[in-house]
């Protein structure tokens, strides 16, 4: 695999291009780094919106804003809003050369999936969940068509 085993890291937010955390990192990383948007789409298996923000760097970690729609997800979030935090880390992701390899890797250590089969996420990566129960933080097994191993 090539670049960092940290694939990304998922925000819960209300809103996409209104998430308060990318404004802090943007900020934070000074005005020579631009956090822009490299793509988005609904996730109908999740019930959310996703957007994927980064500076456009080979390899690097990015940002997944996540904004839910229904279910557990929202719940999560309504949660963090109600305590007064206006987003909510959701989980980080690793990077795979092969989710359906690396879930069976996870499943022979003793952990637990979300679901049996990899499911399509943005920007087209094949995405499996480690279930918190099995590591005590949302991990997520992403392949990534441009990150392939050369």
């Amino acid at each position: 695999m090539s670049g960092t085993i940290v694939h990304h890291v998922g925000i819960l937010a209300d809103a996409l291009g209104d998430c308060e955390t990318l404004g802090v990192v943007s900020a934070a990383l000074g005005a020579s780094s631009r956090i822009r948007l490299l793509g988005a789409r609904c996730v109908p298996e999740f019930d959310c919106d996703c957007a994927v923000y980064g500076g456009g760097v080979e390899g690097e970690a990015l940002i997944e804003v996540i904004r839910p729609r229904s279910g557990a997800l929202r719940r999560y979030l309504d949660a963090a809003l109600a305590e007064g935090r206006p987003n909510a880390l959701h989980h980080f992701a690793i990077a795979v050369d092969d989710v359906d390899e690396a879930g069976r890797r996870a499943i022979s250590a003793g952990a637990r999936l979300i679901s049996p089969a990899a499911a399509v996420g943005v920007l087209d990566w094949r995405v499996n969940f480690i279930h918190p129960l099995s590591t005590g933080v949302l991990v997520e097994l992403v392949e990534d068509p441009r990150r392939r191993s050369r």
